[in-house]
């Protein structure tokens, strides 16, 4: 039995390799944005706990 299979969209067809790929690299982005917001929302909780700076 096939665990992983194809994907058919409209005309679309791809083969089980593509489609994993695909799936991983989708993932990945998908990934890579959670990480960057997590990062983004701790430097900026960090920041707002120092004192504010005067630029004069």
């Amino acid at each position: 039995m096939n665990i992983i299979l194809g994907i058919t969209l409209g005309n679309l067809e791809l083969d089980p390799i593509t489609a994993s790929i695909l799936g991983f690299a989708t993932i990945l982005f998908l990934g890579s944005f959670i990480f960057i917001a997590r990062n983004n929302d701790m430097k900026g909780a960090l920041m707002s706990l120092l004192p504010k700076r005067n630029k004069n």
